[in-house]
């Protein structure tokens, strides 16, 4: 059979939902178009923060992206550049490259690669970035399986004296994979995978 290959955010919120709603989940992905910038609701704010840290510009900078800003997301927009703000306040951040990476488990292929390298207050982390906060909330338990995908990702470049996390841009939390990773969050994380293909092959 052909491999199957998807976003990281896509297998998140895959992760994140119930059984029966995972099922409407896939099939959606399955006749999901390719993927186009002008249908990305988050890109501007996701450009914009790589942007701020790769520059070394101040965070306050980044609510000027409201200016002329579609009405639509002027909402969403507004309550996650002021969480996100709140999260830099007081730390030092400093940026450095990252590179591609995927995770393959059977014939699932994840495209993991990192939005930012980010140094926070000496601390070098690998991020992904996450918006909805909507429906499917993220939480440490559920963080555990991208960390481990992360973790357990083939880099170009592999940044060994990082830490993986996820960052919660509406929440302004972030979470960081605070232990090795054990033989049940990989098998943990392979279930996942295992009930992903099995619904993309029925549904």
């Amino acid at each position: 059979m052909d491999k199957i290959e998807i976003g990281f955010t896509q297998f998140m919120d895959f992760i994140l939902k119930g059984s029966t709603a995972r099922v409407s989940y896939v099939r959606s992905l399955k006749a999901q178009p390719e993927y186009h910038p002008g249908l990305d609701f988050w890109k501007l704010l996701r450009d914009e923060i790589k942007n701020i840290h790769q520059n070394n510009l101040d965070i306050s900078t980044l609510a000027e992206i409201l200016d002329g800003l579609h009405e639509k997301k002027i909402n969403q927009y507004t309550q996650a550049i002021s969480a996100y703000q709140k999260f830099c306040k007081g730390k030092s951040i400093e940026w450095f490259d990252i590179d591609r990476s995927f995770w393959a488990f059977d014939r699932l292929v994840v495209r993991s690669t990192p939005e930012m390298g980010l140094i926070i207050n000496g601390v070098p982390f690998v991020i992904k970035m996450y918006f909805k906060e909507h429906k499917e909330t993220l939480t440490k338990r559920k963080a555990n399986s991208l960390l481990t995908l992360m973790e357990d990702s083939a880099y170009l470049t592999p940044y060994p004296k990082a830490t993986h996390a996820v960052l919660s841009i509406k929440k302004g939390k972030m979470y960081p994979l605070e232990t090795k990773v054990t033989t049940d969050m990989r098998l943990g994380l392979e279930g996942e995978a295992m009930s992903f293909m099995h619904l993309w092959d029925k549904v």
